[in-house]
């Protein structure tokens, strides 16, 4: 780590261990233990940087991002922060030391092997921090009005004829469907190899009848099989393909995949959010959350994510799903620590956290 990693761990620690002696009632409690929260994550992954893989890295650049949106949030509209200069010092400050985390955590990630060409692929072109700082404004009320949304079934019931799921047969019904992760992967790369100039064309950008088919097959997805639509559509807009024909109703789409998303995500927090489901309920939180939609940053998610975290700092591990049949999602090269923690989830987390902190400071103030 740099000496100015390492002096901004330390300023850090002493901001987040005073907002996080602050009593439980005061203003901003909640964005103070979302702050406290992150930056627990960031210590556990900076002195494990061993550990880390593609995704906890993705997860980490997404986290940057929002909080890089955070801090702009501040000066933009000051009449909405009422509270005193000194905490408007505070949160800026913390803001920009955990942005600071971030950006060592990827400084320190180990690189992709050259003979990885999918994993190297994705990391080279993804992994960069400017892709990634949305500044989508938090809104509600649009994700209730559609028809993904009315039109949910409740899976416990649409996959057994009305008979009841057990949580395992659930969990494994989340890993069907397309794409799976390695077709995911496929049709991403795909996507990047056709938009690798600077200023991609929309004839570049068209995706092959085969990513076709794995991006549109079945009338429902559900779980990371509509979680992996989603990705693939955002990063089709954030390397610029959004002139492209079949990218062209991108917002409509993303409206449409949220929706679904989130009655999906009503369920499992109705469940508790059991420990098999964590992965996928923190990755609909993130990559819809960061589109904007209100809907995912509500504050009892939010705790919920908070209670997940280990002692440690990183998340998962505790009751990890298998499968590695055809159908299931295989994680990239995942890899559950020394400590029992898997890195999908905690680079998962930081974005969520991330996002859950600039969604706090956007619609309630600091």
């Amino acid at each position: 780590m740099t000496r100015a990693g390492t002096a901004a761990l330390a300023v850090c620690a002493c901001l987040l261990a005073i907002a996080g002696a602050a009593p439980s009632a005061a203003p901003g409690a909640l964005l103070d233990d979302v702050m406290e929260s992150l930056y627990r994550v960031m210590r556990f992954l900076l002195a494990h940087p061993q550990d880390l893989i593609v995704d906890t890295v993705f997860g980490v650049v997404v986290a940057k991002g929002q909080l890089r949106g955070l801090q702009d949030q501040v000066p933009k509209y000051p009449d909405r922060f009422v509270s005193t200069p000194s905490r408007r010092v505070y949160v800026l400050l913390a803001a920009r030391l955990l942005e600071t985390m971030c950006e060592e955590v990827a400084m320190v990630a180990p690189p992709e092997p050259p003979e990885n060409t999918t994993y190297k692929m994705i990391a080279d072109r993804l992994l960069q921090f400017q892709l990634w700082e949305m500044r989508t404004p938090m809104r509600s009320g649009m994700l209730m009005d559609t028809d993904a949304y009315r039109r949910w079934e409740d899976p416990l019931r649409n996959y057994t004829r009305g008979r009841a799921l057990t949580l395992e047969q659930y969990a494994t019904v989340l890993l069907t469907g397309t794409p799976n992760e390695l077709q995911s992967d496929h049709c991403i790369v795909e996507l990047l190899n056709s938009s690798s100039s600077s200023s991609p064309s929309s004839s570049s950008c068209e995706p092959s009848e085969e990513c076709r088919r794995i991006e549109e097959r079945g009338r429902r997805p559900t779980g990371y099989a509509t979680t992996h639509r989603l990705l693939y559509l955002q990063i089709a807009r954030q390397v610029g393909c959004g002139g492209s024909p079949y990218f062209a109703n991108t917002a409509f789409r993303i409206a449409e995949l949220c929706a679904a998303i989130l009655r999906e995500a009503e369920f499992i927090a109705s469940l508790g959010v059991p420990a098999p489901l964590e992965d996928i309920f923190i990755e609909q939180v993130t990559l819809c959350g960061i589109e904007g939609f209100a809907e995912f940053v509500r504050p009892e998610w939010i705790r919920k994510i908070m209670s997940l975290q280990r002692p440690e700092g990183c998340y998962g591990g505790v009751a990890e799903m298998t499968s590695r049949t055809e159908s299931s999602r295989v994680k990239r090269n995942d890899l559950r620590t020394a400590h029992g923690c898997m890195m999908h989830e905690t680079g998962l987390a930081a974005a969520a956290l991330s996002l859950s902190a600039r969604a706090l400071v956007e619609m309630r103030g600091l």
